[in-house]
């Protein structure tokens, strides 16, 4: 009977280590699992960043562009009119 109830005891204590364990591999598997799921999210919106400002720079290239040809057709406009006189 004493050997009964010792071998009850220890598969007990085992059963409750193992529930422990069991319990503590689970919530650092959560904590992994958040933490990838934030290094994820950091950089999908760091790559969304970095999109927007070379979108950013596109654009501003564009109007300097833009304003050097304008410019350009001005001071050949003038040039003309200067020239017609």
């Amino acid at each position: 009977a004493k050997q009964a109830v010792g071998s009850v005891a220890t598969s007990a204590q085992q059963q409750a280590s193992k529930a422990v364990s069991d319990s503590a591999n689970q919530a650092v598997g959560s904590v992994t699992a958040q933490a990838q799921q934030q290094a994820s999210k950091a950089m999908s919106y760091s790559a969304t960043q970095t999109v927007s400002d070379a979108t950013d720079i596109l654009r501003q290239t564009n109007q300097a562009v833009s304003r050097s040809a304008q410019q350009a057709v001005n001071d050949t406009a003038k040039q003309a009119a200067a020239s017609a006189q």
